[in-house]
């Protein structure tokens, strides 16, 4: 038990969890949120709280984000489009022709 008494696994596994530049804010928005169900529930009932409210920061979004970085790149997807454009273009020439023709008009 550490901090006024909150059980001292939450915060290893918050620490563990949570990235650097947001662990100290996540912290101390669980603590005032733990001293608000202090003096709506008990004491008993607000460690109970404080515990799921630090399992609620664990979502797929914040885990994704801190260990998987990767960016996307759509040149490469236009590129492929065009290319299939090309190639179509190629091997039906007359109905590409009337197709042009047609948007032309």
């Amino acid at each position: 038990m550490s901090r006024n008494g909150l059980p001292d696994i939450a915060f290893r596994l918050l620490r563990w969890f949570c990235p650097d530049h947001l662990h100290e804010e996540i912290e101390g928005d669980l603590i005032q949120k733990y001293d608000k169900d202090v003096k709506l529930f008990g004491v008993s009932k607000a460690k109970r709280r404080f515990i799921w409210n630090t399992i609620g920061f664990f979502r797929p979004s914040i885990l994704c984000r801190n260990k998987f970085k990767f960016e996307l790149n759509n040149g490469h997807m236009l590129q492929s489009y065009f290319r299939i454009a090309y190639r179509h273009l190629l091997k039906n020439k007359v109905f590409s022709l009337l197709n042009i023709a047609g948007l032309a008009v």
